[in-house]
């Protein structure tokens, strides 16, 4: 979504059994109302601190979504960048990954990460939960634990989210489960080809850098939906590849690029 000098891009990636309508309800609620704030910011009759204002309508997001019971136990990653004259700034629940692509003085390739996965074991994240009263560790039963690490209550086998923060998921609310987003700003240098956001569905089978080389050989086109569909089509092939005994699912992928059109803009796909 792209006016007034504010362009957003974001990826939702939902999770549980009402998941895909996580998504949804971010993309219809969250994203037009976080452009309005922006624009106001920028138009000097909103809030003066721009992480404020993007605060303050995540959890305006969290707050409409947690008061329904479909999200007690579903919610969504969010990962949004925002883009506004020559800053980049990235706001992230989850892991829902953004990355940007630059190209270096000596003509190679640079991925910057803009956003730090919330995982359980990540140390802060673990620390922070723990405070709030929640428990980090792997799902099991008995003596048998496997996977990744999750958020649980106490001696119990719920939630179990593999996120730290997230939209909804109101059952982990009190554990310490928060939709308080981590953000990063950056400044917008001539160098700079692309962003790249994706669920970790990409990621999971993809490095940052791979992304960012694949993406740049669309940049002559500047074609952000063909890069963005390229990186969908290989992640998929190696989550295939990887599971070939038909054991296993395939995890939600998706894909968004923002390509710059040097000294004009980005084209999205």
């Amino acid at each position: 979504m792209e006016h007034q000098g504010v362009s957003l891009y974001g990826v939702f990636d939902g999770h549980g059994p009402n998941g895909q309508d996580a998504s949804c309800r971010l993309s219809e609620y969250l994203v037009p109302r976080l452009q309005k704030s922006l624009e106001n910011h920028y138009a000097g009759t909103g809030s003066r601190n721009v992480l404020d204002v993007v605060s303050k309508e995540f959890l305006s997001a969290d707050a409409n979504m947690v008061s329904e019971e479909a999200f007690q136990m579903s919610g969504s990653t969010g990962t949004i960048i925002c883009l506004m004259g020559q800053k980049v700034l990235c706001a992230w629940l989850g892991d829902s990954r953004a990355v940007m692509g630059s190209e270096s003085k000596t003509g190679g390739i640079v991925a910057t990460h803009l956003s730090n996965d919330h995982k359980p074991n990540r140390p802060d994240e673990k620390l922070r939960v723990e405070k709030a009263g929640g428990e980090v560790r792997q799902a099991g039963f008995m003596d048998s634990f496997a996977g990744p690490m999750r958020v649980f209550k106490p001696g119990e086998q719920f939630p179990g989210l593999a996120i730290s923060r997230s939209f909804g998921d109101a059952g982990g609310k009190s554990v310490g489960v928060t939709a308080v987003p981590e953000m990063s700003v950056l400044h917008l240098t001539r160098e700079v080809r692309c962003i790249i956001i994706c669920s970790d569905g990409v990621w999971d089978e993809m490095s940052a850098e791979e992304c960012v080389r694949m993406v740049m050989t669309f940049s002559a086109e500047m074609d952000a939906d063909g890069a963005a569909q390229t990186l969908c089509n290989e992640a998929r092939r190696r989550w295939v590849n990887a599971r070939r005994d038909g054991f296993g699912n395939i995890d939600d992928i998706t894909a968004v690029v923002a390509m710059l059109r040097p000294k004009e803009g980005f084209v999205a796909g």
